[in-house]
């Protein structure tokens, strides 16, 4: 998405809110792709072994048709802290990444 596309959506959502039609909304980024998320999160140097995929772009396949993917992501050491937390170093990085607003911790035993 180009930052123009953005600033135009932006002021779309802060008509809804004005309107009260929307509440609010938050900014989740993704940096700069699903695969990097994965594998800044888990202890994982390539995105083909997480999934024991036979290339990095077999990976989406695999991760499609994949069953037990909370198990996959707790054996590779998956942290929820490390995932969508960065924010880019471009012209988006004037909106502050709002992901520790929707996600869900397993609590403390």
């Amino acid at each position: 998405m180009q930052l123009g596309q953005l600033r135009e959506n932006i002021d779309i959502l802060d008509r809804s809110k004005r309107d009260r039609h929307l509440k609010d909304f938050l900014f989740v980024l993704q940096v700069p792709n699903l695969e990097g998320e994965l594998i800044r999160s888990c202890n994982i140097s390539r995105i083909k072994d997480l999934l024991n995929s036979k290339s990095d772009s077999d990976f989406k396949t695999d991760i499609v048709q994949a069953k037990g993917l909370h198990n996959t992501l707790k054996r590779h050491g998956f942290n929820i802290d490390k995932f969508w937390c960065t924010t880019p170093q471009n012209d988006f990085a004037q909106y502050e990444n709002s992901s520790h607003k929707v996600k869900l911790r397993q609590p403390k035993k």
